[in-house]
């Protein structure tokens, strides 16, 4: 589903995104997709990761730049925020549990300033309401 651009696709059933608006790609090209693919593969991914957070981590190991410490802590911590609560839908986020992170980021000096979680958060790309 496109959100008044032909380069921001939004899964219909799912609180996925994918926006290209920047890459000055052609709309038919994009429409050409097969975003459903895409999509699937995508709520896959994020399943596997939440169920299994050791492999996620030591993929983000073999795949990424980042310190084995930080991937150890941040990989599991991250995976927790993104599984949905009990009878919550996908991407329907916790802005306290976003907060805590920020605040844990900050106080890792991961990040130089602590983030508002509040100010940040949106659902106005969301297939479906959150409340």
């Amino acid at each position: 589903m496109s959100l008044g651009s032909p380069s921001l696709s939004c899964h219909p059933n799912r609180a996925f995104s994918v926006d290209a608006t920047t890459l000055d790609l052609d709309p038919a090209r994009m429409d050409a997709l097969p975003w459903s693919d895409a999509f699937a593969a995508m709520k896959a991914l994020e399943a596997g990761a939440i169920a299994n957070p050791d492999e996620a981590t030591s993929i983000m190991k073999q795949d990424t730049d980042y310190k084995a410490t930080f991937l150890d802590e941040s990989v599991p911590y991250t995976l927790k925020l993104l599984k949905p609560a009990s009878g919550t839908k996908t991407g329907c986020i916790d802005v306290a549990n976003w907060q805590s992170y920020g605040d844990w980021m900050s106080s890792n000096q991961l990040i130089t300033s602590t983030p508002d979680a509040s100010a940040l958060a949106t659902t106005d790309y969301m297939p479906y309401s959150c409340t």
